[in-house]
């Protein structure tokens, strides 16, 4: 019994070894993560790109609207000033209308100034989220491709542990302990084989108890942890 508990411990390894590399393949998501931050900054990128449009365009409304006031009111003081004007109540009109144009100039001046601020910020910043959009997707390419490799380098280990898998089977001669091992394997969601160490179960951490480390030694059955259910070897198998 003892060297088919040993030749259990060894099948578990690979056992162990084979869960290992499916977890490390199920955890290559693509890049998932980098993918996140690259939609997210290009959402990020889009809006400011679209404000930088939209600014533009107001701007370039704007100083067309100044530009219409600045020849009305050229216009006007053409006309106050020629002399030809001679009725005190048009000259009183034009006046009032100049002094209109000339307010009027004035909020569009400080308007047009800070749309062209805004422009030339948006400008940089969109920018400045365009080049870390581009890099980011170079990052994405990257790592997917990154994981690509890993992905086949660990299906090839997956490929050579197979055979040694069921070679390691065929040595445990005793189908009713492989049976009970798959059992204990699958609840446990991990190692159905535990060794003894410091006089505790190495799975649970509980403590074994002096009859069940002899029985085991002397390899006249199977032993049990009385807490986890696994199957117990000595720490030297």
């Amino acid at each position: 019994m003892k060297q088919q508990l040993k030749a259990l411990f060894e099948l578990q390894k690979l056992d162990l070894e084979i869960t290992r590399i499916n977890s490390a393949i199920a955890s290559l998501d693509g890049a998932l993560a980098l993918r996140k931050q690259h939609a997210a900054a290009k959402k990020r990128s889009d809006a400011t790109h679209q404000s930088f449009i939209d600014t533009e365009i107001q701007l370039k409304d704007r100083e067309l609207e100044l530009k219409t006031i600045d020849a009305k009111r050229a216009d006007s003081e053409k006309k106050l000033y020629s002399g030809a004007i001679m009725s005190a109540k048009e000259v009183s009109g034009l006046e009032h209308q100049i002094s209109h144009l000339k307010n009027q100039q004035n909020e569009l001046d400080e308007l047009v100034l800070g749309l062209y601020e805004s422009v030339e910020s948006l400008r940089e910043q969109s920018k400045s989220e365009q080049i870390r959009v581009e890099e980011l997707e170079q990052q994405v390419r990257e790592a997917i491709a990154k994981e690509a490799i890993e992905k086949k380098r660990l299906q090839r280990e997956l490929q050579q542990l197979a055979p040694q898998r069921e070679s390691a089977a065929a040595e445990i001669r005793d189908k009713h302990l492989l049976t009970r091992y798959e059992s204990i394997r699958k609840k446990t969601g991990g190692a159905a084989v535990a060794r003894i160490m410091e006089h505790k179960c190495e799975g649970c951490h509980v403590a074994v108890t002096a009859f069940t480390i002899r029985n085991v030694f002397e390899g006249s059955g199977i032993e049990y942890c009385e807490n986890c259910g696994r199957i117990l070897v000595l720490e030297t198998e």
